[in-house]
């Protein structure tokens, strides 16, 4: 794993955190829940929500933004690295399952989408400020794992 994610750690809790959008999280629903947390103060500093469906994965995600939640490019390297790699919290196991991968930034209302490889380098479709992002206006409670057309 890259050094600069060393400080981070991802854990999940036997009481997992509500979907943003109200959808139910494992076990009443299909969304996981990931928390993630700062080594060095065991501080919790923001949260994944991960689901499978059929051939893709989506992730929605808000991280505080004094530890990178607006950064959207260092936060998809975070949870390629930290949360999905081999290294990470669910050890690459969605990578023989899923094709491609949708991550929305909570943060700053935008949407990505790719493969693992662009997800894990570059590439991928970015859309930043994606309207039906905007937490101010209800705006979220559309399907969330709709994909990016």
């Amino acid at each position: 794993m890259h050094p600069e994610f060393l400080c981070f750690e991802w854990a999940t809790y036997e009481n997992r955190r509500p979907h943003p959008t109200g959808e139910y999280v494992v076990p009443q629903g299909s969304w996981e829940n990931a928390t993630l947390i700062l080594r060095k103060s065991d501080k919790d500093i923001g949260e994944a929500w991960f689901k499978e469906e059929a051939n893709s994965l989506f992730v929605d995600v808000f991280i505080d933004e004094v530890h990178g939640g607006s950064d959207d490019w260092w936060l998809r390297h975070l949870l390629a690295e930290s949360l999905f790699g081999p290294e990470g919290l669910v050890m690459g196991y969605y990578h023989s399952r899923a094709e491609r991968v949708y991550v929305r930034n909570f943060r700053t209302a935008s949407r990505w989408s790719g493969t693992w490889a662009e997800l894990h380098g570059e590439g991928g479709k970015f859309e930043p400020n994606a309207a039906h992002m905007d937490l101010s206006n209800n705006e979220l409670q559309r399907t969330p794992s709709a994909p990016l057309s």
